[in-house]
């Protein structure tokens, strides 16, 4: 029922010629490199990077926790429900795929460096995200919808949103 993985900074949780599987939700906090695919269920991130030399795969969604940090660091898909907390930041150095239909409605940030976010379903924004670097937001034919929303680029920076349609609902 849960669980709890903690590593101290400095210190990397290194899966190789192997899998970490993570079942149940769980907390976890530090930095992990896996050389497998990894399927995590629905964690809470707490200041973490992931790097993986293989697909990692969230087969049931995640948390980052409020004023935290997720950075990932190579290509992920995300199956299931996607819950980013008030001030937290999600920082892909790696493209990010999203199965199912994400909601982004607390104020977060997510700093794209010119990756590429893929969405296999529709998004909704109804909070303010911040898109601090270059980002590209590919549809692949869905919907984004702004409703009663907001997103924030600064000057200088580019938000690319391709492929699909965007619906602002609720201005």
């Amino acid at each position: 029922n849960g669980g709890q993985i903690n590593i101290p900074g400095g210190t990397t949780l290194r899966v190789v010629n192997g899998y970490l599987n993570i079942d149940n939700p769980a907390n976890i906090t530090g930095s992990m490199l896996t050389s497998n695919i990894t399927y995590i269920s629905h964690p809470t991130f707490d200041n973490i990077t992931i790097d993986s030399d293989k697909k990692t795969c969230f087969k049931n969604g995640f948390t980052i926790a409020n004023g935290k940090t997720l950075t990932l660091n190579s290509p992920i898909t995300v199956f299931g429900n996607v819950n980013l907390e008030t001030n937290s930041v999600l920082t892909l150095n790696g493209s990010l795929t999203f199965a199912d239909e994400l909601t982004l409605n607390n104020n977060c940030t997510i700093d794209g460096n010119s990756k590429t976010i893929n969405m296999e379903n529709d998004i909704t924004i109804s909070g303010t995200v911040t898109f601090p670097t270059d980002t590209i937001i590919d549809l692949h034919g869905h919907t984004l919808t702004l409703n009663g929303g907001q997103i924030n680029i600064p000057g200088g920076t580019t938000l690319r949103v391709v492929n699909g349609y965007l619906n602002i609902d609720n201005p």
